[in-house]
């Protein structure tokens, strides 16, 4: 069944409850690189199921990895020490421009002979990936651009291993250039140093990948101008996937507006995951915020809506997934809230701060964007007068969870809300767990 529409009533009442989430989207596709290229096989537990962790399954396989994600909630690589079949062919992967920035060197570095098309859809084929196919050239890489220049697709001849030593590196338009070299380090004939050229937003997702190349036996030295790497391939493990901290934030912010309390888990708050931290942002808005890291149960972080919303200055370089999230919470909150270091949100699934703009100013709110910033002018009493608000998800996932905060206050119809497959194909349920009503149509 295709769904159209979906819209959910006004929720007048405070949403109190506790909700297990999915695995983080990101650390799973990282888990899943490195267990790859580890010689033997490696289990990931907790694995998210979204369409672009399947993506991420189904390039892995093509290239000649046995998957089995039989059992719910339990994956198992057989890593080959970096081996990978000869492959002619395309690889598809959609939208999914994290699977396929971490899979490109992988693809680069199968034996001679491979031909691989790396490619995706209309918007995949306009994101900008130029940075990284240069420091692979740097490194031996055969690749050329098919079309538009610095953008998917791309024809890719396998060369064997990469030349590692020092390359260098910008990762000003996505911190996933810089992990996608990371991740593939085993498949250099040397140690890889990466000299960063340029500061990079979303940095804590570069000291991430540090620590989940870590658990798999790969250590890294790491600051904001070189990372160092060994070239042997991890070490099979079993690692346990943390819970999706931008996923988080939706359900955190529909505490923020109905006044309720949301526990969520397993989510630590010394996590590196930089969405994680969307709480404190929450907390400086007013919201009450609280953790446990008992050893008797899984970590968790609660949110606690306040009674008047707080508007709030924001650097949002180490979180910006949230920054949509955060958009929606700031048009009920009082005075005007700003949001930075959103440089790389033009890029993303949808120019995500235009869309911003457009759809809050839609229903009167007034919204204004620069490069890398976003501005939200706060009311309160916003909505109250409107009912039956109709949301353009532009494509983006994040934008349908985004926006379905604001039944919190009025009621609100979703176009296109099987989009949220891409990160979180289970929302909809989740939010209905929580006591919040939905009406589908097909």
């Amino acid at each position: 069944m295709s769904i159209a529409r979906l819209t959910l009533p006004r929720h007048a009442e405070p949403i109190h409850g506790a909700l297990t989430l999915p695995g983080s989207k990101s650390e799973t596709q990282r888990a899943l690189i490195l267990a790859a290229l580890a010689d033997g096989s490696s289990i990931v537990r907790r694995p998210s199921e979204s369409r672009d962790s399947a993506l991420c399954v189904e390039a892995l396989r093509t290239l000649g990895i046995a998957i089995d994600d039989a059992a719910a909630g339990v994956w198992t690589v057989a890593g080959r020490g970096g081996e990978f079949d000869v492959l002619r062919g395309t690889l598809d992967f959609e939208l999914a421009g994290t699977s396929l920035r971490f899979c490109l060197p992988l693809c680069a570095s199968t034996p001679r002979g491979s031909d691989i098309v790396v490619t995706g859809n209309d918007r995949m084929r306009e994101r900008p990936i130029g940075d990284l196919v240069a420091a692979l050239l740097a490194a031996g890489a055969d690749i050329e651009e098919q079309a538009r220049s610095g953008c998917p697709p791309l024809r890719v001849r396998g060369v064997g291993r990469l030349r590692g030593g020092t390359i260098g590196v910008c990762g000003r338009t996505s911190s996933q250039f810089i992990s996608a070299l990371m991740l593939a380090a085993s498949r250099f004939d040397r140690p890889l140093t990466l000299e960063i050229r340029d500061p990079v937003p979303s940095w804590s997702f570069v000291e991430w990948t540090a620590e989940v190349s870590e658990r798999f036996g790969v250590p890294c030295r790491v600051d904001r101008e070189r990372i160092e790497i060994e070239a042997h391939p991890p070490r099979a493990t079993v690692i346990d996937i943390e819970g999706d901290g931008a996923g988080a934030s939706y359900f955190w912010g529909w505490a923020a507006l109905s006044g309720g309390r949301i526990r969520l888990s397993p989510l630590r708050p010394d996590s590196r995951q930089g969405d994680v931290r969307f709480a404190e942002v929450l907390e400086r808005m007013g919201c009450d915020v609280s953790a446990s890291t008992a050893p008797d149960e899984e970590p968790w972080i609660e949110v606690g809506g306040p009674g008047t919303l707080g508007a709030i200055d924001v650097d949002l370089s180490a979180l910006p997934d949230t920054a949509q999230t955060l958009a929606v919470i700031a048009a009920f909150a009082e005075g005007t809230t700003r949001i930075r270091g959103l440089e790389s949100l033009p890029f993303k699934e949808t120019d995500r701060l235009r869309a911003m703009v457009d759809e809050l100013g839609r229903w009167g709110i007034e919204a204004r964007s620069t490069r890398d910033s976003l501005e939200v002018i706060g009311d309160p009493r916003a909505f109250a007068s409107r009912r039956d608000l109709v949301v353009r998800t532009h494509g983006d996932h994040r934008m349908a969870m985004a926006f379905s905060l604001l039944a919190a206050r009025t009621s609100v119809t979703i176009e296109d809300p099987e989009v949220v497959e891409k990160s979180f194909p289970s929302y909809w349920e989740r939010l209905s767990s929580l006591g919040v009503e939905s009406d589908v149509r097909e």
